[in-house]
């Protein structure tokens, strides 16, 4: 059954029924409350008239013996002169003496004691009535009972009841047109809610809802939209790592096809013709120097499925230490290519991993000599709580529209210089890594022809005095 339905039919019984339950409450109590007023009315009467027919009795001691003698008119015209009320009169033995009451409750008579009053309802056809009775006892006792016809409660109690039933009718159809409003206007924000989330299910994930109001219907409105950029942000990113991923096998199985396309085509040759020693030596030179450029890109693929995968420790240690140590470990690789470091390095604690730090100082300076860079400059500045770290070389720099994509795997800037020099375009992606790893992001800075300034924050507190060098 539809959410609709449900609220609908639910609404319409619960309606129908608190209305027919108020009202069975309402007609009933308004019933009784008549009953009993028109009961006291009628005890009453019957009350007056009895202290009427005892005033009677008293003052005239003949009226009973004469009451005795049937068929007296004029005796039952004094003694009941002002009695309005069916009534009749009976023994102390509950023998008629004289009655104007037809169809007597023989039941009523013999209930009748001497010391109470008793009433009792009857019901004959379509009229009710009320009997009352009790004993008269004045120089000769008897009982005396008056038949009262109360129809008009039921008849006012009719009336109430069809004067209810066309208020309920117009009452439950006015709530049953709201209620059926109400739903509609309960349901359709959640249909268009539904309706969006099969949309997106569909593929459709910019799909939003517009739904204004502060009520549960509102805010699941806004809860929906807030999962809807969710899911959109996340399919996002996995189209993008899906598509980083297409990239990087194509980019890696490039990287792979150039070099082994020449060490087979080397080595057959080789092996196929005959060759003078030069030839051979030159041939082996390239096989050699395309497998350097094949054992750098098993080193860096190494490498960065090892940070993927690792969790790190950042220690504390010196930063003036540690970055001099460093730079001394890389003195063979900047005398081959005749490369100045300048260092200008203040002390302080910081958190690093010794040997990630390693990894990206040795990228970021293996980055810039592969730019050519004849000079390099490192830093290290307390900046507040952070430690800055810059590498600043005078190489061939890039253009800005580069710098985006620098890190990521794969991307040379100078495709034929890098090859050259055995690069595999994952330097600076393994960078940006360690970089990660110690909270930090790499910023670079470059224009073309003028060198290039790459630089990161790491956790700090101040330590020593400044050190230059």
């Amino acid at each position: 059954m539809r959410f609709f339905a449900k609220i609908f039919l639910c609404g319409t019984i619960v309606l129908s029924m608190t209305f027919l339950f108020s009202g069975y409450y309402f007609m009933n109590y308004s019933f009784e409350e008549n009953l009993e007023k028109e009961k006291n009315l009628v005890i009453s009467q019957y009350q007056y008239d009895k202290f009427t027919i005892q005033t009677r009795l008293l003052s005239d001691e003949n009226l009973y013996e004469e009451l005795l003698q049937k068929n007296r008119k004029s005796t039952l015209q004094r003694l009941l002169e002002d009695v309005e009320a069916v009534s009749a009169f009976y023994s102390e033995e509950k023998k008629v003496l004289y009655s104007d009451i037809q169809n007597m409750n023989q039941s009523f008579i013999k209930e009748l004691s001497d010391n109470t009053q008793n009433y009792k309802y009857y019901q004959e056809e379509d009229r009710y009535y009320l009997f009352v009775g009790s004993m008269i006892d004045q120089n000769h006792r008897c009982y005396f009972i008056t038949k009262t016809d109360i129809s008009g409660v039921l008849e006012q109690q009719k009336s109430l009841q069809k004067q209810f039933y066309k208020i309920y009718g117009i009452t439950l159809g006015i709530g049953v047109i709201l209620l059926f409003i109400l739903s509609v206007i309960v349901t359709v924000p959640l249909k268009k809610i539904t309706e969006a989330a099969n949309r997106m299910a569909g593929g459709s994930y910019s799909e939003r809802i517009h739904i204004r109001g502060n009520d549960e219907i509102g805010k699941l409105s806004r809860s929906f939209n807030v999962m809807a950029k969710a899911v959109e942000d996340r399919i996002k990113e996995l189209s993008e790592q899906s598509k980083r991923k297409e990239e990087f096998v194509e980019n890696f199985a490039h990287e792979l096809k150039t070099p082994l396309t020449s060490v087979i085509g080397y080595a057959d040759r080789i092996y196929q013709r005959d060759m003078s020693r030069k030839e051979i030596k030159e041939a082996a030179w390239f096989i050699w120097n395309e497998g350097m450029h094949l054992e750098a890109l098993s080193h860096k693929l190494m490498d960065l499925t090892i940070l993927n995968k690792q969790k790190f420790l950042l220690w504390d240690m010196r930063a003036g230490e540690v970055i001099r140590e460093i730079l001394k470990s890389l003195q063979p690789v900047l005398k081959k290519n005749n490369v100045i470091i300048d260092t200008k390095i203040e002390n302080a604690y910081i958190k690093a991993e010794y040997d990630l730090l390693k990894m990206l100082l040795f990228n970021l300076i293996d980055n810039a000599i592969k730019a050519d860079a004849d000079f390099i400059k490192v830093s290290g500045t307390i900046r507040e709580e952070r430690y800055e770290i810059s590498i600043e070389d005078n190489g061939t720099g890039m253009v800005k529209e580069e710098l985006a994509k620098i890190t990521e795997p794969f991307y040379m800037v100078d495709k034929s210089r890098s090859r050259r020099k055995h690069g595999a375009g994952l330097g600076l992606a393994l960078a940006a890594k360690i970089g990660e790893i110690h909270g930090s992001q790499l910023h670079f800075e470059s224009e073309r022809g003028k060198g290039c300034r790459v630089s990161f924050f790491l956790m700090c507190q101040k330590g020593g005095e400044k050190d230059e060098k």
